[in-house]
């Protein structure tokens, strides 16, 4: 990056709030580990970007999956909303049976069960014994 520009960031960094200044640190930093990662054949130089070699593997395939971070992908689609109608998700229900939980109680009148419950959980009253 050559001064000129770097002295404009400077100077556009001066009005941001302080949430866009720390979005924006975020983003440099991601754009540093990504060009960090790439290999030296993919990296930048000055004159423009070197022939491609290939796709530069990312230090995050040898994390568990569930350590890997979110890409932009997976958090532009988690915050599109989907909402299911009715009568999807009434099918959704019939076509996925209850197999746990509850089912397994096999409780034939449950009213009966919790009045029941209720009748084991109250303190007996003194005029009880």
């Amino acid at each position: 990056m050559n001064s000129a520009v770097l002295e404009q960031v400077k100077e556009l960094t001066v009005t941001l709030s302080p949430v866009e200044k720390a979005q924006l640190i975020e983003w440099l930093g991601a754009a540093i580990v990504q060009e960090l990662t790439k290999q030296p054949s993919e990296r930048q130089t000055n004159g423009g970007t070197q022939a491609e070699a290939g796709p530069a593997p990312d230090a995050t395939d040898a994390l568990p999956w569930e350590e890997r971070p979110w890409t932009e992908e997976e958090i532009r689609a988690l915050m599109q909303p989907n909402p299911k109608t009715g009568a999807e998700i009434a099918a959704w229900i019939e076509a996925n049976p209850d197999t746990g939980g509850w089912a397994e109680l096999d409780i034939p009148d449950v009213v009966e069960w919790v009045r029941q419950l209720r009748r084991q959980q109250r303190p007996e009253a003194i005029w009880d014994k």
